[in-house]
């Protein structure tokens, strides 16, 4: 059996240690039947940060394997240390990173744009991220792709 993603990028095996892992919407690939799996609320900070309103909680003794779209990278928050990163970046995190969803911009960009969130995740912990935003790229491609009318005079 062959597994891809449904757009280009990385894979990574998640070596699950004693905490829980929480991945984003979109990132589960597969695992090994050893892990457990459910989906939890992420409150109401969810919900306005853009798709966070579920996030699929892993667990146990096998590897998990998650995918982004492009890269993939890992920072490891020490107790206590903030980053700040755009929501639509954020593959997963062990369970004791704390966050936070935040307004980036004014109201009126977030509300009218559907940019403007930002996650303010808090150590201990690891965070994986991708290097590229399917919203943005999406935002860049659409405005350049054909209209049907255009298509159908050719």
């Amino acid at each position: 059996m062959t597994l891809t993603p449904s757009l280009p990028g990385d894979m990574i095996f998640l070596p699950i240690g004693k905490d829980d892992f929480l991945l984003a919407s979109g990132t589960y690939l597969a695992s090994e039947m050893a892990v457990s799996m459910d989906s939890t609320w992420g409150d109401a900070k969810g919900f306005f940060g853009g798709g966070w309103l579920v996030l699929l909680r892993i667990r146990g003794p096998g590897k998990p394997l998650a995918c982004s779209y492009e890269a993939i990278f890992e920072r490891t928050l020490s107790q206590g240390e903030c980053y700040v990163v755009d929501t639509d970046h954020i593959v997963g995190m062990d369970a004791s990173v704390r966050f936070s969803v935040e307004k980036s911009g004014g109201w009126g960009l977030t509300m009218l744009g559907g940019e403007g969130f930002v996650c303010r995740l808090t150590g201990p912990g690891r965070v994986l991220m991708q290097s590229r935003s399917t919203t943005a790229s999406l935002g860049w491609l659409l405005p350049k792709l054909p209209k049907s009318s255009e298509l159908s005079s050719e």
